[in-house]
């Protein structure tokens, strides 16, 4: 009976014990979650600015501002002189990267000072990869020696590159997925030979390995996006229409094509947000959803405005979305995960890409001198790594204790297999041992 008695009694605070566990893990993990989430330091604008083509002539010049998410006062950073407009801001470790007309500049995160400079004639798009950074280009009524090429991040020398004798089209987005490169091709400064390709490069080797076709209803593609080990791209086919196509990445690269119900034109803007792709068709006000989880359409919500960009931060949860007239006014507004407004604010003129600032970020040693970066975070089932060097060991811990090693075998790693929870990430870079925060959902 004693026994029974002690058995019963260790049962019991076994269960009191593991309970007190979990409800700990619980709040520890909504304490991180909710530190992290309102990490953001600031929020980078692009502003394209006014130009007239008739007279040749730049009314209101690209800039770069600032808006700070605690204060949330927006502030210019500085003008781009001579750029008659802008097509992407990217982030890259301490740095930023902004694509204005012939302009490749690099700037420092810290004081926004200018690194550098480079001329290239129709860049439109920027990515990077391990030393490398990716563009894309295009012109009016001209045609370029490349619409593609990779440079060495070091002295932005030209790598790569396609000659145009092979691939003679303009070309739009990028996106990097498992060592490859895939490039929107849209021919789209040619009014009425729009096309739909998708190049696919091979990064280890420099070498362009396929190209994929998207059909006749995945001409002019816009907007790529990747999410659950799938390419999307959204089209904009000759302007009487949009689609979006879903492309397998893997050795099949099947392609299957929605057309996107109600939309007469084209869509001025579209973006990933969790498991939907939203979109607005140019010059109205209603935003439409594609699901990603069974292809399905629908009217998500009529905002009242006409949003000339839109871009989601994940960690945050907070959709921006940029109005203009194109000549007089440009606006801000914010949006939470229900899609109500939570903020507005005026800009310059035509803001149209957004980028989110978390180099604050706890979690690196103070002696780290290398910005490590890691996105998505919270994650799902793939982070993409900067500034690690590739076949690097990244040891994830647990709460608990538990170890996780994972290969670093390129910048983006599948954690697909990975128990959702809370887990410190530890690496080593040039500048030594970096430790990070990462919440996998």
């Amino acid at each position: 009976m004693l026994n029974i008695q002690l058995n019963f009694y260790n049962n019991y605070l076994n269960k009191m014990n593991m309970k007190l566990l979990t409800t700990s893990v619980v709040l520890f993990f909504s304490f991180i979650y909710c530190t992290y989430a309102q990490s953001l330091k600031q929020v980078l604008i692009l502003n394209e600015g006014s130009f007239d083509f008739v007279n040749n002539k730049i009314i209101v010049p690209v800039s770069v501002g600032s808006y700070d998410p605690t204060s949330k006062q927006y502030t210019t950073l500085f003008d781009i002189p001579n750029a008659r407009f802008a097509s992407d801001i990217k982030l890259d470790g301490s740095t930023f990267w902004v694509a204005a007309d012939q302009y490749l500049n690099q700037y420092q995160l810290s004081d926004n000072k200018l690194i550098r400079s480079k001329i290239v004639e129709g860049v439109r798009k920027v990515e990077f990869y391990q030393d490398y950074v990716i563009v894309t280009k295009g012109e009016y009524n001209k045609t370029l020696d490349s619409y593609v090429q990779i440079l060495n991040k070091s002295d932005l020398s030209v790598a790569y590159s396609i000659p145009s004798s092979i691939q003679p089209f303009t070309t739009e987005n990028i996106s990097i997925h498992n060592d490859k490169a895939y490039i929107a091709v849209n021919n789209g400064f040619v009014f009425g030979e729009e096309v739909g390709k998708l190049l696919v490069i091979d990064l280890k080797t420099l070498s362009l390995e396929s190209t994929i076709e998207l059909g006749i209803d995945g001409k002019n593609p816009e907007n790529l996006m990747v999410a659950n080990n799938t390419l999307y791209s959204l089209n904009n086919k000759n302007y009487t229409g949009s689609s979006i196509s879903k492309i397998t990445i893997d050795q099949t690269q099947n392609v299957t094509t929605t057309n996107l119900p109600g939309v007469s034109s084209l869509c001025g803007t579209s973006a990933l947000v969790d498991q939907a792709i939203i979109y607005q068709e140019s010059g109205k006000t209603v935003v439409g959803s594609y699901s990603l989880t069974d292809d399905q359409t629908k009217t998500l919500k009529d905002f009242g405005k006409s949003f000339y960009g839109l871009t989601y931060d994940p960690k945050s949860g907070y959709l921006y979305g940029g109005e203009t007239d194109f000549f007089s006014y440009g606006q801000v507004f914010i949006y939470d995960r229900q899609y109500e407004l939570v903020n507005q604010f005026s800009t310059s003129i035509s803001p149209g890409y957004f980028v989110f600032d978390y180099s604050l970020s706890s979690g690196t040693h103070s002696g780290d001198k290398t910005t490590f970066n890691v996105y998505p975070n919270p994650a799902g089932d793939m982070i993409q790594l900067n500034f690690i060097p590739v076949d690097s060991k990244i040891i994830l811990t647990d709460v608990l204790g538990h170890k996780i090693i994972l290969p670093a075998t390129s910048q983006q790693i599948n954690i697909k297999h990975i128990q959702s929870g809370l887990y410190q990430m530890q690496t080593k870079t040039e500048s030594g041992l970096v430790l990070k925060t990462l919440v996998k959902i």
